[in-house]
Order: structure tokens, then C-alpha cells, then sequence
């Protein structure tokens, strides 16, 4: 499995058609035909308007999206547009998403948001993060909108139980430490 990163206003991450999140500012390659969303905020969906793809997200994110709440998204504060959303799909938590032979479970991981979700690849234990889990020992913002530091909180203590190895986050360098979220949760 070949997960190649794209930068742009986020980190996004591209595993054979599948594209998790789409940053602004980016030229996409062709050929993608999933896009997969890890929270509802503009610098994650922005380039979503570029993409053909069929889109996943939470149901709290897509329809924050769809009508343009700016107060989930966050969009004017991030001085972008509202991305335009066809072809969508929601996912819950247990759900899989599937391309290349890898099989990504939906975790619902609200805290930074409430629409976040983490997709966990089990057999290489890798977690594709989104603002959920950042790296250099730091944890997401919790003073925004939907933001909750309780569910934060219970969201480390969930993905704690996993025993991931890798976190491809949505900001910075991808991180290889076991046991790196129960080491920040510990900063809560």
C-alpha cells in the first residue's frame, strides 16, 4: 500500500483512488473517485469543489457543509469558500471504507469537533487522524464552536484501546511512536 501526502491548507493523504480530506489550493491528481472526510472544517473540504469523486463524511459534517453553517466550518474565519458537495455518502462509526485492499473502519472522534472521525487501517495500525491528533506532543483546539474537551477526552480514551503505531495527522509530520495519543491525553 502506496499512501502518498499532498500538502495544501491541511495534510491530505492518497491511497490508490481514495483521497483522504481535500485541502485548498491543491491540483489533484486524476483518477480519484473516493473522497473521504475526516471533520467538517473549510481548510479540510475546500477542495472538494476540484474533485469528481464520491464524498464520506460524518452526518453532522456533511450537512454542516450542505448548508453552508459557517459556524461548524469555520469557513469565513478561514477566509475560504464553501466547497459545493455531490455525491455523498454518510459514514458512522464501525462502517469500512474499502480501495486497494485496504479496509479503513469509521471511529466517530468528536472533541476538535463535533463531525470528526478517524479511519483506522487495523492490520498495518495505522490511523488517519485528521485534527483529532496532532504531532509534537500536542493536542487540537477545543475552543472552537463545536468543540468539547470532554469528548476529546473520551476520544483519546477510545482510540487509546487500539494500539496504533502510525498517525497520518491532518497538520504536520506523520507520527511513528506506540502509544503516542495515551501519551497526550495525558496533556489534557
Amino acid at each position: 500500500m502506496k499512501i502518498t501526502t499532498i500538502r495544501g491548507s491541511c495534510n491530505a493523504y492518497l491511497i490508490d483512488d481514495l483521497l483522504i480530506d481535500a485541502p485548498a489550493e491543491v491540483k489533484f491528481p486524476e483518477g480519484i473517485e473516493k473522497i473521504v472526510l475526516t471533520h467538517e472544517h473549510c481548510d479540510h473540504i475546500a477542495g472538494i469543489t476540484n474533485l469528481n469523486g464520491k464524498i464520506y463524511a460524518s452526518e453532522f459534517a456533511m450537512k454542516s457543509v450542505i448548508q453552508k453553517n459557517d459556524g461548524a466550518c469555520l469557513c469565513s474565519y478561514l477566509k475560504m469558500n464553501f466547497p459545493k458537495i455531490e455525491k455523498s455518502t454518510v459514514v458512522r462509526e464501525g462502517d469500512e471504507i474499502v480501495t486497494d485492499g485496504l479496509n479503513l473502519t469509521v471511529i466517530e472522534t468528536p472533541g476538535h469537533c463535533k463531525g470528526a472521525l478517524c479511519f483506522y487501517e487495523p492490520d498495518e495500525k495505522i490511523l488517519f487522524a485528521g485534527d483529532t491528533v496532532f504531532p509534537d506532543n500536542s493536542i487540537p483546539r477545543t475552543d472552537l464552536p463545536t468543540s468539547d474537551i470532554k469528548e476529546l477526552i473520551k476520544t483519546y480514551e477510545k482510540l487509546s484501546e487500539l494500539g496504533v503505531e502510525t498517525i497520518y495527522p491532518g497538520h504536520g509530520k506523520v507520527i511513528k511512536e506506540k502509544k503516542y495519543i495515551e501519551k497526550v491525553a495525558g496533556l489534557i
